[in-house]
């Protein structure tokens, strides 16, 4: 088993953070397009959720990330 720097684990902390978020934020997109049916969007509030609860998972166990 690889044993990981704790540069290397923030890397990919950071990494699943952002991957987490750009799926999140596409869910928010297909929830918000009028074109998309009701049932799609609906799926997608769904799924937005649960990854916003992965974001606040991360945030609470690793610490927030900075924002500029």
């Amino acid at each position: 088993m690889k044993r990981y720097t704790l540069e290397e684990r923030e890397e990919q902390i950071k990494q699943h953070r952002l991957r987490t978020q750009y799926t999140h934020d596409a869910f928010k997109h297909v929830s918000e397009d009028e074109k998309n049916s009701e049932h799609q969007r609906s799926i997608a509030l769904s799924f937005m959720s649960i990854y916003q609860d992965v974001l606040d998972d991360i945030d609470y166990i690793f610490g927030k990330e900075e924002t500029e």
